[in-house]
């Protein structure tokens, strides 16, 4: 699983982690430790945060590369 890729996607869409942990009904704590590897993501969870981003589990969570749809983002993305 490639964590990394939520992190560049939750930056390039300018969400926070304190975001994202509402979303999923967590809390902060709870969210950064399932961005780091700490916490098991659930299959709910990764559905919800890959329809967020607009793209699929697997190429939120096990592609080496992300794909960002407009060109705005990709400018944010390369800065990372």
């Amino acid at each position: 699983m490639n964590l990394m890729n939520l992190k560049i996607y939750r930056n390039v869409y300018g969400y926070t982690q304190e975001d994202l942990a509402k979303v999923l009904g967590v809390t902060k704590t709870s969210y950064a430790n399932k961005e780091t590897g700490r916490r098991k993501i659930t299959l709910t969870e990764a559905k919800t945060m890959a329809d967020l981003f607009d793209v699929s589990i697997e190429e939120l969570f096990f592609s080496h590369e992300v794909h960002i749809k407009n060109t705005q983002s990709r400018k944010v993305c390369s800065n990372l």
